[in-house]
């Protein structure tokens, strides 16, 4: 059996001597980059704007679907014996 290495500065992961521990890098995890990242930012600026198209819509839906919404959630609650979603 070969004695553990000592961690290098040549390998990220190595093994202390004796203590058979992996040795974790001092240095933080780069972020990711390539597709995944501009992915995520494609996504994020769709929901930028549709969350604008939401806030500057003037159709008065959601005012009048709120109150139907929150009776509807009310009633799962209560049905469920959890507290209560809302405070008025």
């Amino acid at each position: 059996m070969h004695p553990a290495k000592e961690h290098t500065s040549d390998s990220p992961v190595g093994l202390r001597s004796g203590a058979g521990l992996p040795v974790i890098p001092s240095q933080p995890p780069q972020p990711a980059v390539g597709p995944s990242r501009d992915a995520a930012r494609q996504r994020n600026r769709a929901t930028q704007r549709l969350l604008r198209a939401w806030m500057s819509d003037e159709s008065g839906y959601d005012e009048e679907t709120w109150p139907e919404l929150k009776k509807a959630l009310e009633d799962n609650r209560s049905a469920a014996a959890a507290e209560s979603l809302f405070s008025d």
